[in-house]
């Protein structure tokens, strides 16, 4: 009670997180029953308040808590239709052509650009200009005038959108969830001539913003001889990671360091705390700590917009600049109410970050800071102050794992060991280095001493580069864990709690409730190590170049057909998959390989895959399901004077066109057609 007295936000948040997660974990007419019905408490609450019931007091304090339960509802359901296309007609129909502004800065793939657009209007022949609002993706083919566009152009293109569907892969990232939390439902991929650059430009905020970041990013190449490293400095300075060697992100995230590349609350919480302690050391400012905060604050602020406000960023800086406000109070203020407030506007301005991870692992991370720093501080600290500077470091680490660590294993299934000694080396080093680029940038114009920098700051991230991939090398650096039920993360959490209230108030049943919920945790671990034990699951992998049958027996995965060594697929479908099923082993075990056909018979299940159209029958051969290949070139009739079958799957190796060909004439044939190119991949 004390708490909540003291930190009155914490009374705010929590109905209304608790309305927008309803909505999100239960089926949207059970949700909108709990909404109306809510709305009928509130009404009955208004008219016992207004009778001046003797209750009057406690019947308020649950009338508000419903307004903002309600309000939590319906601010995510409103968030959800606003995001929806206006015309999803015109982009499933993929008719006529569209006009579309780029809004985020292009990004070179392999084979494509990636442009993030906002569609303007759409042109039908014989109609006229429908305008829309929809954020979409399209992916222009590579060549000279798709690597020219920039932020804010805009371009005339050929409507070939289509849904953004998940992969449907075993483990697999959740990429369409994704793309809707940032209401984007559509892409396309365009040739060369289906698109041409318009000659119309467009000035906007947006656009200055970008163009402001891209001159810190030139005069960081210029003063960095080595691209590989500015790269990195980008990184560190405005979050820009699209020059980022893959094999360095890799050793980064390895070692527990991903959060120094990916801009988000430390870099906040370095400009501002280093600014504020800089002005604090002028005796202008020595005595007037308000001045010095509120300047540290803006400029925080014009740090965080030459970023671009992204949303890491943005609510990074929401956060302390309510931390800031509290600071300049001449009453103690408590810290978990400035928490909750920051928090509650953010999610009234996007309620759809409450589901974002980074969201999430930040207030998480600075909450457990707040709580177990100063008793970690505490028992590490000696009366030798240059001691005591690590052990500051290793109490901030220690203290910020502790409530992250149960979410980073459900997010990302893998946990490094080394995080300690990593942080301590990484982030003294990067916070000088990121104090050396912002004054190169200041001092730009000086070519000397921005020369000199330069190259200070590219022998520094060189060095630590070097650290940070000796330190990566070893497998045992990082503990992989597999799949984490929403149960068993619910239940570490409640044991968190329960550890805390047993360790401020010694209350017995708070012991009860360590025992009781440590048991659920030992139950669950069981169940899944049971589970996976006696696993029986044969699987079609959704990979559009890398054709997979894979069969997964207990802790071991077959593939039953040659498994080509690709470094995507690895990373983005079997490690998942492993991470999935908690696999230990894996090995081949390939069908036999005729030239037309490949039999397999799975519990009972006759399962056939088609190569080529030479495969004859003296009679019609009865099996459960067809898989058709893309280098099949045959047709219905030998289909069926061939085979006797109800199900067919057509491979995600087929090109879009052909699949949607052979959907057709086979869903009119009778057939029942899967296609694994929209539908995802295919479980027996």
């Amino acid at each position: 009670m004390k708490l909540i007295r003291q930190a009155p936000f914490l009374r705010v948040i929590l109905p209304y997180v608790l309305g927008i997660s309803l909505v999100q974990i239960l089926p949207e007419a059970l949700a909108a029953r709990i909404v109306v019905i809510s709305m009928i408490v509130l009404l009955g609450g208004v008219c016992l308040i207004y009778r001046k019931s003797r209750y009057y007091q406690w019947l308020f304090g649950i009338f508000l808590q419903m307004i903002l339960f309600s309000l939590g509802a319906l601010s995510i359901i409103l968030a959800e239709k606003n995001d929806l296309v206006s015309n999803s007609v015109l982009f499933k129909s993929q008719e006529g052509h569209f006009i579309a502004q780029i809004v985020a800065e292009p990004e070179e793939k392999e084979k494509t650009i990636k442009c993030e657009v906002k569609v303007l209007s759409f042109i039908i022949p014989k109609k006229k200009s429908l305008p829309e609002q929809a954020r979409a993706i399209i992916y222009l083919q590579k060549d000279s005038q798709s690597k020219s566009l920039e932020y804010g152009d805009q371009i005339f293109c050929k409507n070939k959108f289509q849904r953004i569907r998940n992969s449907g892969n075993p483990g697999a990232f959740d990429y369409a969830a994704y793309c809707t939390r940032q209401g984007i439902y559509y892409s396309a991929y365009l040739r060369n001539d289906e698109w041409h650059h318009s000659n119309h430009k467009v000035s906007s905020v947006g656009k200055t913003l970008n163009q402001a970041q891209k001159t810190c990013r030139g005069i960081l190449k210029k003063n960095i001889a080595d691209s590989s490293v500015s790269g990195m400095a980008e990184a560190l300075l405005i979050g820009y990671r699209k020059n980022i060697d893959d094999e360095l992100w890799d050793s980064y995230s390895r070692t527990g360091l991903a959060h120094i590349i990916a801009i988000s609350g430390m870099h906040m919480a370095i400009f501002y705390v280093g600014l504020q302690r800089l002005l604090m050391l002028i005796s202008f400012f020595a005595s007037k700590k308000r001045l010095s905060v509120i300047l540290a604050l803006l400029g925080m602020w014009m740090f965080a917009i030459l970023t671009g406000l992204p949303p890491s960023v943005l609510r990074a800086a929401v956060m302390f600049t309510f931390i800031g406000i509290g600071a300049c109070q001449k009453r103690e203020i408590n810290i978990f109410n400035n928490l909750c407030a920051s928090a509650f506007c953010l999610l009234l301005w996007n309620p759809n970050w409450l589901f974002d991870i980074g969201f999430q692992l930040s207030y998480l991370a600075v909450l457990s800071l707040v709580i177990f720093y100063a008793p970690i501080y505490q028992r590490l600290s000696t009366s030798n102050k240059w001691v005591n500077f690590p052990l500051q470091l290793i109490s901030g680490t220690l203290a910020a794992q502790v409530l992250t660590w149960p979410l980073c294993l459900y997010y990302f299934h893998q946990f490094p060991l080394l995080f300690i000694f990593s942080n301590l080396i990484a982030v003294p080093w990067t916070t000088f280095i990121l104090y050396l680029e912002i004054v190169a940038v200041l001092l730009s114009p000086v070519q000397v001493i921005a020369s000199s920098l330069g190259g200070m700051i590219q022998w520094l991230i060189l060095k630590l580069n070097m650290v940070i991939q000796f330190i990566a090398q070893g497998e045992w650096v990082i503990w992989h864990t597999g799949e984490m039920y929403k149960t068993e993360l619910f239940c570490w959490y409640f044991l968190f709690f329960m550890i805390g209230i047993f360790w401020k108030y010694r209350n017995k049943w708070a012991m009860g409730g360590i025992l009781t919920v440590g048991l659920c945790i030992s139950v669950i671990s069981l169940i899944k190590q049971w589970v996976t034990l006696h696993q029986s699951q044969l699987v079609i992998i959704n990979d559009h170049s890398n054709p997979m049958l894979c069969s997964v027996e207990g802790q071991q995965i077959k593939y039953l057909l040659p498994k080509v060594k690709d470094n995507r697929s690895e990373k983005y479908v079997f490690h998942p998959c492993k991470m999935y099923y908690h696999l230990k082993k894996e090995r081949q075990v390939l069908l036999p390989n005729n030239k037309y056909a490949q039999m397999l018979i799975w519990k009972g299940k006759r399962i056939l895959r088609l190569k080529q159209s030479g495969f004859k029958c003296d009679r019609t051969l009865d099996v459960d399901y067809l898989i058709l290949s893309r280098d099949y070139k045959g047709n219905i009739h030998h289909l069926k004077s061939n085979f006797k079958v109800t199900s067919i799957i057509l491979e995600s190796t087929l090109s879009d066109y052909k699949t949607r060909n052979w959907h057709d004439r086979l869903s009119s044939a009778g057939y029942q057609v899967f296609a694994m190119r929209w539908q995802g991949a295919y479980y027996f």
